[in-house]
């Protein structure tokens, strides 16, 4: 398992995802139930968007490992792209209940809310992925806009100021990314305009 991984490493291209497919199922033919490169092969098929076979696999490793709280939150991914979103979700609910602090799965359980237009219980799930780590910037963005779709414009403001610290505390101390210094400017931006919207009120 160490060799395929360092191999897979050594591939000079990180789209050469045939390459690391047949590495990985290189593997599979000596160990068929290794939840490691099973897992790795979900991951492949996703980015090839293979995301019928990522599903068929997600099912086969929960029979391996009901507990596997990533292998539930993959299987919500798949059945997204599908448009189940009733199944995604309770997908996401088990991964929660398996692993409750995990921010990404928050976060994916509010954008597939925000998707079906229950903002506001979007929302709660992004207030919970900030009191696990309030430094998350792209959860932070989210609740933002999710603030101001909901007409909350005291709170998108506060936590407009909230991103702005942690984008330059985070990302601009000893950098000049263009990527991060281009963002503190467009959430400056909107700021304003939330707070010209707040005066006229």
């Amino acid at each position: 398992m160490k060799t395929m991984k360092r191999q897979m490493k050594n591939l000079k291209s990180k789209k050469d995802y045939n390459s690391k497919l047949k590495l990985i199922n290189k593997s599979l033919k000596r160990n068929p139930n290794d939840v490691k490169a099973l897992m790795q092969k979900i991951t492949i098929l996703k980015l090839k968007l293979e995301f019928a076979e990522a599903l068929s696999i997600c099912n086969k490793v929960l029979m391996l490992e009901q507990k596997n709280w990533r292998v539930w939150y993959e299987k919500g991914n798949c059945l997204w792209t599908f448009q189940d979103y009733e199944c995604a979700m309770i997908c996401y609910k088990k991964a929660l209940r398996i692993y409750p602090q995990s921010v990404e799965v928050l976060s994916a359980m509010a954008a597939l809310l925000s998707n079906i237009g229950k903002l506001k219980k979007a929302l709660s799930y992004l207030d919970s992925a900030m009191k696990i780590n309030p430094s998350n910037v792209f959860v932070l963005m989210n609740k933002v806009c999710l603030e101001i779709s909901l007409n909350m414009t005291k709170k998108a403001i506060f936590s407009i100021d909230r991103l702005l610290l942690t984008i330059k505390s985070k990302y601009l101390v000893d950098s000049n990314d263009k990527y991060w210094k281009n963002q503190l400017k467009l959430w400056q931006i909107e700021k304003n305009k939330l707070k010209k919207k707040l005066q006229k009120t």
